[in-house]
């Protein structure tokens, strides 16, 4: 399947995003709107002339950060 992206500013909008990504999904799965699927998310930067997987200066990718809170 063809990648769904979304360009964003800085971390924090990119964990909210897949936050509400994420709960919408959830929403869907739960009454019915579409079936059981499978979907992927992260986080992923251009640097170097390449894209790759996102991680701080410690090693942490997005979903170790505590940043986002939607909710």
């Amino acid at each position: 399947m063809h990648p769904f992206y979304i360009y964003v500013d800085n971390i924090k909008e990119a964990k909210q995003i897949l936050e509400v990504l994420s709960i919408y999904d959830l929403f869907q799965l739960e009454y019915k709107i579409k079936p059981d699927y499978s979907n992927v998310s992260g986080l992923e930067i251009y640097q170097d002339k390449k894209w790759s997987e996102y991680e701080d200066e410690e090693g942490n990718n997005i979903d170790d950060i505590e940043e986002g809170g939607v909710f």
